[in-house]
């Protein structure tokens, strides 16, 4: 999928410039993302590690081809945990109601009118339901991974604070209206726990807790499968970089075995280069026959032959033709060479 920027204009404030538009399908991505670093520890606080929001905006970008950067992906968390703070405020007034068919707050117009004067950032619900309230509950009703409890997707469960915050409905809401509690996952501490008893606080029903719990187990298994998903998807693109490792190792070593073929045809050449020379060398020694340096020098080798001799320089004399060099030079001891020497200066060639 070809990346894509947010794009970036001149004379706008920087509010506007990190605006980023956001679709239902790109929102929910982000969501599954934001669960996977949450579920695995990445938020110590209220906010997600830097090294969660790298691996959220590489993951984000390989799954929709947009690059948002840190700050446009944190204005939507910011905004998200608004809305959720805002629906768990109205979820909890007394009396209200939810419309089981549009999962909409049901209150009558002039209380709704009332209540948005202090409460603005709820208006949105007045129309429409919260956006993935279960996710929502997940990243910011206070579950979080810790030390040796964080929860990984080969731990075999869920983590056991999933399963155990999950806060039962006002006792105040309207009955009439079937309404069943988004889980918020809120950390509870032993003070309120406390409270609640004193107050007599009622328990959900068997019947709406298994409507809970198993709404919970449907998206603890989706979310599982995201993870597997997500793990499948890593470990083939690690198996996909390790084979084109291993062709580009073999590529090298098939490069590095053609360049040293080729540096032994290099010196193959040049040795019988340098052999044929040498053969054409002697060729031309053999043609040329031994000069009249080679004959004098063998004659210098000869006991009893002084340079100033009469013998010494009648062979000089005779070594001009070449016929008598190749005859001097063909005996194989210095005494033939001698007795011809002498004959043919007495009798002639």
């Amino acid at each position: 999928m070809a990346e894509s920027r947010v794009p970036s204009h001149k004379g706008k404030d920087k509010a506007e410039m990190s605006r980023a538009v956001w679709s239902d399908n790109m929102k929910k991505i982000f969501i599954d993302l934001c669960i996977v670093e949450v579920l695995q520890g990445g938020r110590p606080g209220s906010n997600l590690k830097t090294q969660s929001w790298t691996r959220i905006i590489e993951g984000f970008k390989e799954k929709t081809g947009i690059l948002y950067g840190q700050k446009q992906l944190k204005n939507q968390w910011d905004g998200m945990r608004k809305q959720y703070n805002a629906w768990i405020t109205l979820c909890g007034q007394t009396g209200v109601g939810l419309n089981e068919a549009t999962q909409t707050i049901t209150m009558d117009p002039e209380r709704w009118d009332e209540y948005l004067k202090g409460h603005p950032e709820a208006k949105i619900f007045r129309t429409r339901p919260l956006s993935f309230p279960d996710e929502m509950g997940i990243l910011f009703g206070g579950t979080q991974a810790r030390g040796e409890e964080t929860w990984t997707p080969s731990s075999g469960s869920f983590p056991e604070e999933l399963n155990t915050q999950i806060p039962s409905p006002p006792p105040h809401m309207d009955n009439t209206q079937n309404y069943v509690q988004e889980e918020t996952f809120e950390d509870i501490s032993t003070e309120e726990l406390m409270t609640n008893a004193r107050r007599k606080r009622p328990c959900p029903s068997r019947s709406r807790r298994d409507v809970r719990n198993s709404k919970y187990d449907e998206n603890m298994e989706r979310l599982v499968i995201i993870l597997e998903e997500d793990k499948k998807e890593e470990d083939r693109k690690k198996e996909e970089r390790k084979e084109e490792e291993r062709k580009e190792e073999e590529r090298k070593e098939e490069k590095r075995k053609e360049e040293a073929r080729k540096e032994e045809e290099r010196k193959e050449e040049k040795r019988k280069e340098e052999a044929r020379k040498e053969e054409e060398r002697k060729e031309e020694e053999r043609k040329r026959g031994p000069t009249m340096q080679d004959c004098i020098d063998i004659l210098k080798q000869i006991p009893n032959i002084q340079v100033t001799s009469e013998l010494y320089f009648f062979g000089t004399r005779a070594f001009k033709d070449k016929d008598n060099r190749d005859i001097f030079m063909s005996f194989e001891s210095n005494d033939a060479r001698l007795y011809w020497l002498n004959m043919i200066m007495k009798h002639g060639p």
